[in-house]
């Protein structure tokens, strides 16, 4: 990736799943594109603010951000959660990952969230 290619953060759509494999697996988590395409229709179907964030460059994907708000006894309002992240080797240390926490932010900070957690 040049430094001169745009990054374009987006919402992931089970279409996205043939490029996420090699995502998921730079966390050690291998899957199949069926599977991740599931996976992601069950997530969204039973969590309504549960979102997975891709950052792509031209027609790639270089890097994904999965969302959760989570409820919290000891707080005034739900926590923002990044789950997973993860950036292709390649297009480590060009800014995509800040790009995918900003992204991340911006959508917690929408829904009134005064806290953002990386587990």
């Amino acid at each position: 990736m040049t430094e001169s290619t745009a990054v374009v953060v987006r919402d992931m759509t089970p279409d996205d799943a043939e490029q996420m494999v090699p995502l998921l697996e730079t966390l050690g988590y291998g899957a199949d594109p069926g599977t991740i395409a599931d996976r992601l229709r069950a997530l969204t179907a039973s969590d309504p603010t549960g979102r997975v964030l891709v950052a792509e460059s031209g027609r790639q994907l270089v890097g994904f951000a999965v969302l959760h708000c989570t409820p919290a006894l000891h707080r005034p309002t739900p926590v923002g959660r990044i789950t997973a992240i993860a950036v292709l080797p390649p297009a480590q240390g060009s800014g995509v990952g800040k790009d995918l926490v900003r992204a991340a932010e911006h959508y917690f900070r929408n829904l009134g969230l005064g806290r953002i957690e990386v587990t």
